[in-house]
């Protein structure tokens, strides 16, 4: 069984890439029961993943395929120029829908995995998504949410649609020395998009600041994974935290593997996704780290957090105000929360348990 993982034009296999980088690391360090592994990225010049035994294909645009670049087709054609030479046998896609009709042409007889970490195929033509959706063995997503996405719109597919979670690190991602003080640490860490709510933080963060005078807000991340690169809302934020610099800090991007210690120093955790959030794997980690966390009932956000967190409405100052006040006034809360969001990421997320539900999803079959 020779897997090949396909990761987007935009994504590396290294450090500086998103979500599905750091994905394809933690299932490629697991993975025991593939005969070869094979992962295809964009070239970079930072660092790449090295996995032994892993096979690492990384795709540099020549002249004449950066004239098909547009949408990542020049990427692709390289990519399926690799894939027709190799005897790879099952194909893992991360959120790229449109590479599984050609795959299916070139290797007829392969297992196709599609593995989505949002819904944007449910808004794609339907023609084009039906034709994916025959020529896919199987459907994974990120969560319930993004899967009955696309059951709704798609229903007599249903059978090839499947829920596969992300893992976290619990090795990586663990509890630092819980404190029962009151100055302190708030984090955020995420994306500084409009959608992340980090504005509506700012706002409930402010409003704290009178009555705690010694309370820390750190938010964490930049406008695009490995970029400190300024936007209009960045500004935003900026003229937000104006008064309260010395109380609120922007980090930057930081590597990932510097987050365990971040997640270390801080106290609480909040999550204000004002979009209806994939999965939110953040939350995750905090958990993972014994941070209780105030995360919005957004997307699959629910399905992650479960009973180890508090959960409010989007987009709602009040609720996030009362939220965090009930968690700087009560330590007893913060270590209930501290230990059930713990005890929930070894039970159900530990990335070393889901590797199997991962390695029986791509094997299915073979």
């Amino acid at each position: 069984m020779k897997l090949a993982i396909i990761l987007s034009e935009r994504e590396p296999y290294s450090k500086q890439g998103g979500a599905f980088s750091a994905k394809s690391f933690q299932l490629t360090s697991r993975f025991k029961r593939f005969t070869k592994v094979t992962v295809y990225s964009k070239a970079t010049k930072e660092e790449i993943f090295r996995v032994p035994g892993v096979k690492h294909i990384s795709i540099s645009l020549g002249k004449y395929l950066k004239k098909f670049q547009k949408e990542g087709f020049g990427y692709f054609l390289e990519v399926c120029f690799r894939i027709l030479l190799s005897s790879d046998n099952i194909f893992l896609i991360f959120n790229r829908p449109h590479y599984v009709s050609f795959i299916r042409k070139i290797k007829p007889n392969s297992k196709i995995y599609l593995y989505m970490g949002n819904d944007h195929i449910v808004f794609q033509k339907e023609t084009i998504i039906r034709k994916m959706l025959n020529d896919s063995t199987k459907v994974g997503c990120v969560s319930n949410y993004i899967g009955g996405e696309i059951v709704k719109k798609y229903p007599e597919y249903a059978h090839k649609v499947e829920t596969l979670y992300h893992g976290v690190n619990i090795t990586k991602f663990s509890p630092g020395v819980f404190s029962e003080k009151k100055d302190l640490t708030i984090l955020f860490v995420g994306r500084l998009s409009y959608d992340k709510g980090v504005h509506v933080l700012l706002e409930a963060f402010r409003r704290l600041c009178d009555n705690y005078p010694n309370i820390l807000l750190k938010i964490v991340g930049s406008s695009w994974f490995g970029s400190n690169a300024q936007t209009d809302y960045t500004k935003q934020l900026q003229d937000l935290a104006k008064g309260l610099e010395d109380r609120i800090i922007f980090t930057g991007f930081v590597l990932n593997d510097r987050m365990g210690d971040v997640y270390r120093t801080a106290d609480i955790f909040i999550g204000p996704s004002i979009f209806q959030e994939p999965s939110g794997n953040m939350n995750l980690e905090a958990m993972a780290s014994g941070i209780p966390v105030i995360s919005t009932k957004v997307g699959g956000i629910p399905e992650l957090v479960g009973e180890a967190g508090l959960l409010i409405s989007s987009e709602n100052v009040d609720e996030l105000y009362d939220a965090l006040k009930k968690l700087l006034d009560n330590s007893h809360l913060r270590k209930e929360l501290s230990v059930k969001g713990r005890e929930r990421t070894e039970k159900v997320f530990d990335w070393d348990k889901v590797i199997h539900n991962w390695e029986n999803a791509l094997i299915g079959g073979y």
